[in-house]
């Protein structure tokens, strides 16, 4: 699975945050655009990035692994 693909399998939001740091948007205004405090946005994309590797990681691995 490419990268595009596994992004548009994240919940919306984690896809959202994923996509937005992929523009360059820092985290207040990612903060901003999403309608959420700053304060909240670091452990989003903590579990946002490790959900994304977990996909890309599963969707590496050859069929009946």
């Amino acid at each position: 699975m490419d990268r595009a693909e596994a992004i548009g399998r994240l919940p919306t939001t984690y896809a959202a945050i994923i996509s937005l740091l992929d523009e360059g948007v820092d985290e207040p205004g990612i903060a901003q655009r999403l309608g959420v405090d700053v304060a909240t946005i670091g452990p989003l994309v903590t579990v946002a990035r490790a959900k994304l590797a977990r996909l890309l990681a599963d969707g590496s691995k050859p069929s009946g692994s």
